[in-house]
């Protein structure tokens, strides 16, 4: 889920609020580190039938390619460098622009969901509508030269990639770039970075991506937090019910505990059989909810895919590609010795209530 919120951007971030450097000087100071500087810009989109509001980006294919790691090869940066493009599967539906205005259209890689929002496919033709720092709007035609799939729904529902040069022109940017986009190496850390970076750029904000992200992070967190605490309150809610079996069971075979006294077993037998039932049970228990929850949690996409029930809608959960799963040991450990803990604790009482049993008086009672 984190690879899919950090989408297409990079481990840290570089604002300038004012007095950017130029690109010259980005090469200069930056020949040690793997970075990008992409420009970001809102805009909308149109076709022959549709318009939508998008967030338009502009990279350095070249750049932006070298930054991408495996989790991020959904979006191919390098599109934008090949030339020509197929023509489009509906045969010519999006014609609203004349010939003369599509002869050498540039290319534009779009997301899934917004392709499909619009019914675009590889080869139509789009124009983008766009502010400029000059008080105008800017309009330019595009053809659609990928369509990118990146799993986060954000981006593949409003997000489109073109050149950092052509974005630029159009909107007519002081300095040609929003963000200075730079990825770790191997044995880099974040604050020994940060404090090269804060020297060589003091005026600069420095941030990660999670800092980008740190609402969707955590409300992540607080929902893993919540079902631990639904969860929880479930195994003591269980704990109870074992507490209250035991306890039954115990005044039912008040009689056949005061024979087994008098045949000599002594209290320590009593109360290792009374509590390791309440293990039986637990164990019983937390052996079905393993198996369950592993193998719920294995296939849960292909019953969500069978039923065509949607659980978690993708412009909530920002998941467009299924439920994400990732089975953590350390967690189910914790998950089975508080198990274990509540179950031994629900057993002793009524344990401890089997052992207190006097066998004349039980006998007696009878």
């Amino acid at each position: 889920m984190q690879a899919m919120f950090k989408g297409s951007l990079s481990d840290i971030l570089v604002d300038f609020s004012w007095n950017s450097p130029t690109f010259e000087e980005l090469e200069e100071k930056l020949t040690s580190f793997c970075w990008s500087a992409p420009l970001d810009a809102f805009g909308m989109i149109r076709t022959d039938r549709y318009v939508s509001a998008i967030q338009v980006k502009g990279i350095d294919p070249i750049k932006e390619s070298q930054l991408r790691t495996v989790t991020d090869k959904s979006i191919p940066f390098m599109a934008l460098q090949q030339e020509g493009s197929s023509t489009s599967p509906l045969g010519g539906l999006l014609n609203l622009f004349g010939e003369s205005d599509l002869d050498q259209p540039d290319g534009i890689l779009i997301g899934s969901a917004l392709a499909r929002n619009l019914n675009l496919a590889v080869g139509d033709r789009v124009q983008l509508v766009l502010p400029n720092w000059m008080d105008q709007v800017s309009q330019r035609h595009f053809m659609v030269k990928k369509i990118f799939h990146s799993g986060f729904y954000e981006d593949d529902s409003n997000r489109v990639f073109i050149q950092r040069t052509i974005l630029s022109d159009l909107l007519n940017h002081p300095s040609g770039y929003s963000v200075v986009q730079i990825n770790y190496k191997a044995g880099d850390q974040y604050l020994t970075l940060k404090n090269e970076l804060s020297k060589l750029f003091p005026a600069a904000t420095i941030s990660t991506w999670r800092d980008r992200h740190a609402i969707k992070l955590r409300a992540v967190v607080n929902e893993r937090k919540l079902i631990a605490l639904v969860l929880s309150m479930i195994v003591i809610v269980a704990s109870f019910g074992i507490l209250a079996i035991q306890w039954s069971f115990v005044q039912e075979k008040t009689r056949d505990i005061g024979l087994l006294r008098a045949m000599g077993f002594k209290r320590k037998d009593i109360f290792s059989v009374f509590l390791g039932v309440s293990w039986i049970v637990g164990l019983l228990g937390l052996g079905l909810g393993l198996v369950g929850g592993i193998t719920i949690s294995t296939y849960a996409n292909d019953l969500i895919a069978l039923t065509g029930w949607q659980p978690f809608p993708d412009g909530i959960y920002y998941m467009d590609q299924g439920l994400p799963f990732s089975i953590e040991w350390e967690d189910a450990l914790w998950i089975s010795l508080l198990s274990i803990s509540v179950t031994t604790l629900a057993g002793f009482l009524p344990a401890l209530r089997a052992v207190k049993v006097e066998p004349i008086k039980a006998i007696a009672y009878e």
